[in-house]
């Protein structure tokens, strides 16, 4: 004979194994129609009125349905034990008319309060398995909507083998099947438990107590299952019943001494009973949404969303060298929508009105502000500016490294080294593997002839990109003009290795003139002329690098004289 116990002795059970931290005591919930009836879908019972009343009224004569009840053993004082029979009659001549009845009813459900707590339940504690004779989506749409788990829903015995009970994965288990795959209704498919359920639910009957909720026992599957199981086998079952609800048969039959049953208010009044006693945050601040915890977490979603998008933009610019976006802009609203009109927009009087308008919109918008700051120092050449509007998204984002890096990048064109490296060096502390924060510093560090703190600052670029030639290409320079040959040829044979055939082919010829091998400098000089894209850059670049070749003893006329001859080169037909 089954022990009784209160709604409040359970929940008590909640509560000392949260506080005592048990994880021997588990609850394994088992769900049934009862626990869904407030989320907006009806009963096992309510189900079988409905289409015993379509069999009596309209689709089967009176002798008819008098036979049938006698095949079935029917008794309408216990309807809700026929469900499985009802249903196969009802839905005899068409089944899949059975499915989409079943459907309908499910679409338009929404998890109840009872769901949402149990979501919380799932995630937070021990107790993170259900099992359920439902089809509905009420448990996995609860986690998704109010948690920020996955759910591992077995919606067919197919996947059963997947199950783990050492899993702190919320797990559903859908013994009668998932809505859309084909689920079990009938005497046939509720008649007996498949062997994938079997071989995954032994193991977890040891280990967890089967915390029955809403089930009124009434299919042969599960039930014969539980009952073939010998109680030494199994953890205690506590079945959940109202008062007013009067156990069936097969219930008692399968409760033994070491069992228990629970008198309930209710599937909601139950859990909100677990949630006092659990101290769960989710009913709190429900009068000031913007601080719920919900909201927080869709804001996050929503947060995540926009990064996306601009991750998305920034990808494709990269990729195709083009900052025309017309057919994105429908993806964007709000502020970005401007951005992207004024961004795709060519005439720059028409970028400006764009930007005022957008600003006027919303004047305290981050990704507004940078933007314009942005375009005023690349477009503009506004620096000034341009730091201003740098400075306005910083008070707003205190940790927003990339105007930081930007207003270095515009201090730099300022010829404002100081305060460009002071810009890089606010990016760095933020974001610590930014490259281009470092490499540009490792730059600027040079133009001020600290070389220690610009090899630093090189090196730690390259720490975090250690396949991209530009770093080696400046770092070899630098070691020629401080005179250590050595690094600086194995630094430039690298950058030539990762794909600099421009400038650090231009250093490597710098090397072998300043070693006298002119005529393996002039090949090399030759090979990057070629290379780059204009012949006039090069010697610019050329003509600028000779004040710290002098150190070696390269003379004026020398490096004259090789100019020349590569002037003469380039302008031969086909060089």
């Amino acid at each position: 004979m089954p022990q009784t116990i209160s709604q409040k002795q359970l929940v008590h059970l909640f509560k000392d194994a949260k506080e005592n931290n048990c994880a021997d005591i588990c609850f394994c919930f088992l769900l049934g129609a009862g626990a869904s009836v407030s989320s907006g879908i009806p009963t096992g019972y309510e189900l079988a009125k409905k289409w015993y009343a379509s069999l009596k009224n309209d689709l089967l004569s009176e002798s008819e349905l008098k036979l049938w009840e006698q095949e079935i053993g029917f008794d309408e004082n216990r309807i809700a034990e026929f469900y499985p029979q009802i249903y196969e009659k009802r839905f005899f001549s068409n089944r899949k008319m059975g499915y989409e009845e079943f459907k309908k009813l499910m679409e338009k459900a929404d998890p109840d309060i009872g769901y949402v707590i149990l979501s919380q339940i799932l995630t937070k504690e021990h107790h993170n398995f259900v099992i359920t004779t439902n089809f509905d989506y009420l448990v996995e749409d609860a986690v998704r909507m109010y948690t920020d788990k996955r759910p591992f829903s077995a919606g067919h015995e197919i996947l059963a083998s997947y199950i783990s009970i050492h899993t702190d994965r919320p797990t559903i288990i859908k013994v009668h099947r998932d809505l859309f795959l084909h689920p079990f209704n009938d005497t046939d498919t509720t008649r007996y438990l498949r062997e994938g359920w079997k071989k995954a639910l032994t193991p977890l009957l040891k280990k967890f107590h089967i915390l029955s909720i809403g089930y009124g026992g009434n299919d042969g599957s599960l039930m014969d299952y539980l009952g073939e199981i010998n109680a030494d086998d199994r953890k205690e079952i506590y079945w959940c019943k109202r008062e007013d609800a009067v156990l069936n048969d097969n219930v008692q039959q399968l409760l033994t001494d070491k069992d228990y049953i629970v008198t309930i208010t209710d599937f909601n009044h139950l859990m909100i009973s677990i949630n006092n006693a659990l101290n769960y945050d989710i009913f709190t601040n429900l009068d000031t949404p913007p601080v719920h915890p919900f909201v927080i977490n869709a804001q996050n979603h929503i947060q995540k969303l926009n990064e996306k998008l601009k991750e998305l933009l920034k990808q494709r610019e990269k990729e195709t060298k083009d900052t025309s976006n017309e057919d994105m802009e429908s993806l964007f609203s709000g502020a970005w929508n401007y951005i992207l009109k004024a961004r795709n927009e060519i005439e720059i009087d028409k970028k400006e009105q764009i930007f005022q308008e957008a600003l006027n919109k919303y004047p305290d918008n981050e990704d507004v502000l940078f933007q314009y700051a942005y375009y005023l120092q690349t477009s503009r050449q506004d620096y000034d500016n341009a730091i201003k509007h740098y400075n306005k998204v910083i008070e707003i984002k205190p940790d927003d490294s990339d105007s930081w890096y930007n207003m270095g990048n515009a201090y730099v064109d300022k010829q404002d080294n100081d305060k460009a490296l002071e810009s890089y060096q606010k990016a760095i502390a933020i974001k610590t593997d930014d490259y281009d924060a470092w490499f540009n510093m490792g730059d600027t560090y040079a133009k001020k002839q600290d070389y220690e703190k610009a090899i630093k600052s090189y090196q730690n670029a390259i720490g975090i990109k250690p396949d991209d030639a530009s770093t080696y290409c400046n770092l070899g320079f630098l070691y020629i003009k401080i005179n250590e040959i050595e690094k600086a040829e194995q630094t430039i044979n690298k950058a030539i290795e990762l794909g600099d055939d421009i400038h650090s082919r231009m250093n490597l010829a710098h090397l072998f003139l300043i070693k006298n091998e002119e005529t393996k400098a002039l090949e090399n000089y030759k090979t990057s002329l070629k290379n780059f894209t204009n012949p006039e850059k090069f010697f610019k670049a050329f003509d600028d690098d000779f004040k710290y070749l002098e150190q070696y003893g390269i003379t004026k006329e020398k490096y004259s004289e090789i100019r020349n001859q590569l002037q003469t080169f380039i302008n031969q037909p086909n060089p």
